[in-house]
């Protein structure tokens, strides 16, 4: 399989990221609890030293910056497809 370069859509670059998602509609404060629950989770200091030693960074940008991102990236990904032509495998 070439690579995005080798099809002409030069300097793509793929970054894995996570982050939590929850239904529509979801209470603003259950999304805050959560939040701060994962945020604590993630500053344990066994999970901060294996997160740091798989070279992952943990961002606390909130909900509104995470769903702009996730948007931004949808598209991005979405005109790479089209320009490249991929189709779903049959």
């Amino acid at each position: 399989m070439p690579t995005c370069d080798e099809l002409g859509q030069k300097g793509f670059d793929v970054a894995t990221v996570m982050g939590l998602h929850a239904p529509a509609g979801t209470s603003p404060k259950v999304i805050a609890r959560l939040q701060a629950e994962v945020a604590t989770a993630m500053r344990e200091p066994a999970m901060a030293t294996r997160m740091q030693q798989l070279g992952m960074v943990m961002e606390e940008n909130g909900t509104a910056n995470y769903v702009a991102f996730m948007k931004r990236d949808m598209e991005r990904y979405a005109q790479v497809v089209k320009k490249l032509g991929f189709q779903q495998a049959k």
